[in-house]
């Protein structure tokens, strides 16, 4: 069962910041895909094989995925779901590929090894209170 809160606070704070909450959170969550993007290739090496004529090196299960065709890497996006006006300031970031979910989690088989790339910056941001303190440098005292 999921716990009520009390989130009047919280909307009294969205609408006293005439935007500025909207767009910290928005520069946080661009931060936040552009930390995703940049750990691609930084992996230590894996497998190395053929395809057709092209060789790749995957990366080590348990790190990034390294670069094949840049397909994913180029596909990953952060979007605003929700807005001021129902003050629900919600953002998502996902990547626009099948395998996608593949490289993060690895397959049902096995075949694929997780190769996170979202999870280790989420919980860097969330857990770490990096997003936290990134919202208060940009608020100011909106925040404090």
């Amino acid at each position: 069962m999921a716990s009520k809160y009390d989130k009047r606070k919280l909307q009294d704070l969205i609408r006293a910041s005439n935007g500025q909450m909207d767009q910290a959170l928005g520069v946080v969550v661009e931060e936040m895909r552009n930390e995703i993007v940049e750990s691609f290739g930084t992996s230590p090496a894996g497998r190395t094989y053929r395809r057709g004529r092209k060789t790749h090196t995957a990366s080590q299960a348990g790190f990034p995925p390294n670069v094949d065709t840049g397909q994913l890497k180029a596909s990953i996006r952060a979007r605003r779901m929700g807005g001021l006006r129902t003050l629900h300031l919600k953002y998502r970031i996902e990547d626009g590929v099948t395998w996608g979910i593949y490289m993060e989690l690895g397959t049902p088989s096995g075949k694929i090894k997780k190769r996170p790339f979202v999870r280790p910056v989420f919980e860097a941001w969330g857990q770490g209170g990096k997003a936290l303190k990134r919202l208060r440098e940009l608020l100011g005292e909106v925040f404090s």
